[in-house]
């Protein structure tokens, strides 16, 4: 996790939007479906249940 907001001081607030609306999209694909970098499944389990707390 830290390695994708490696550089997060030298970004937006829209680039940090849109990183985190990626992340949500990833982790609501199916693993075989996936591409590009490994995320650990049990990071993107964390980003949906933080989705789903922002969502209220």
């Amino acid at each position: 996790m830290l390695r994708a907001f490696s550089d997060a001081d030298h970004k937006t607030p829209e680039d940090l939007k849109d990183k985190w609306n990626t992340l949500v999209h990833t982790a609501r694909i199916l693993l075989e479906r996936r591409r590009g970098e490994f995320i650990p499944q049990e990071l993107l389990d964390r980003v949906l249940i933080a989705h789903l707390y922002l969502l209220k």
